[in-house]
């Protein structure tokens, strides 16, 4: 029963405690963000890899309202992908976005791209108070006045290239799916030889003890 009870806390302990951070302010997380924008999920990809073949989610954004760059051009559609690590439900610190939904987004530059998590002040729109977006907005007109350049980010304002970039994406991803399940196999078949490899030794143990009781038999 204590086994059972034992197990039982640590699993609540790991989800529960697993990403224990402070939510930031307004203006610290405007500060410390490299993008920030409203945007509507269009694309979820729960197929992607980090640099240590650790599980990442991708999700494309077609961008609604940007804060860390200047108004895009009317009548263009822009999108960009936002990466995060495995959400809390799996004991980590990542966000999980709904397709089709609406979110307020805080993201910093990471080795595979924009990422964000639940450390940030990103949410729902919906749950996003308006003094909020308002504070944002003053923040954007300072933060554009004081930088003759905006920040880079990878945004593409045309749905085909938008297409492209899935494609491309969708084609790297496969590679990467397909040169981990080859290092699965051969891990897998280096592991197999190596039990069999062990058996026989076993086995030709075990054959060799025996004829040496039958020679022993024989001599008495």
């Amino acid at each position: 029963m204590n086994k059972y009870l034992l197990f039982f806390l640590l699993v609540i302990s790991t989800h529960s405690f697993a990403c224990s951070c402070t939510i930031p302010s307004i203006e610290k997380s405007f500060s410390n963000s490299d993008a920030i924008f409203v945007g509507k999920v269009v694309s979820v990809d729960s197929t992607k890899y980090d640099f240590n073949s650790n599980i990442v989610f991708a999700f494309t954004f077609e961008i609604k309202e940007e804060f860390k760059k200047q108004r895009f051009t009317e009548n263009k559609k822009y999108y960009t992908t936002i990466y995060t690590p495995q959400s809390s439900m799996y004991g980590g610190c990542g966000s999980y976005f709904k397709l089709n939904e609406t979110y307020l987004v805080y993201g910093y530059k990471t080795r595979i791209g924009t990422a964000t998590n639940i450390c940030t002040r990103t949410n729902e729109l919906n749950s996003i108070n308006n003094t909020e977006l308002d504070s944002l907005k003053k923040l954007q007109i300072d933060f554009l006045k004081m930088n003759e350049s905006e920040i880079d980010l990878e945004y593409l304002p045309e749905e085909d290239d938008f297409k492209s970039l899935l494609e491309i994406e969708n084609l790297n991803n496969t590679i990467k799916r397909l040169e981990i399940k080859e290092k699965y196999y051969i891990s897998i078949i280096v592991c197999t030889i190596f039990i069999l490899i062990i058996m026989f030794y076993i086995l030709i143990k075990h054959k060799k003890s025996i004829l040496l009781k039958r020679v022993s038999k024989i001599k008495k």
